[in-house]
């Protein structure tokens, strides 16, 4: 028996959610012309949700669930730290994937 809890149901179902999510974000990126490069990359710095590019524009997405949609309500949810966390896992993206430097 291990010593940690049994994930609840409501655990499961903010996975579940939070996967759904990042469907539906893939699915929207794709029918805008975006080309997904990764999807979950993980490095010593954290997760990148969706590396997608389209053109010139290379782009790194961190996918928050919220019933609110307010561009607003959608910035609260990132925190400084979360912005910085992305910004260095997205360099490190940047160095292992040369052909996308600028």
């Amino acid at each position: 028996m291990s010593g940690h809890p049994a994930p609840t149901s409501d655990r499961h179902k903010r996975g579940a959610r939070g996967r759904w999510s990042e469907w539906l974000a893939v699915a929207s990126m794709i029918s805008q012309g975006y080309r997904i490069l990764d999807r979950q990359w993980l490095s010593a710095a954290g997760e990148i949700d969706i590396v997608a590019v389209r053109g010139t524009r290379l782009v790194f997405v961190e996918v928050k669930s919220r019933a609110s949609v307010s561009d607003e309500d959608a910035h609260a949810a990132m925190g400084r730290g979360q912005m910085q966390r992305i910004h260095r896992a997205a360099d490190l993206w940047l160095a292992r994937h040369a052909r996308y430097q600028s």
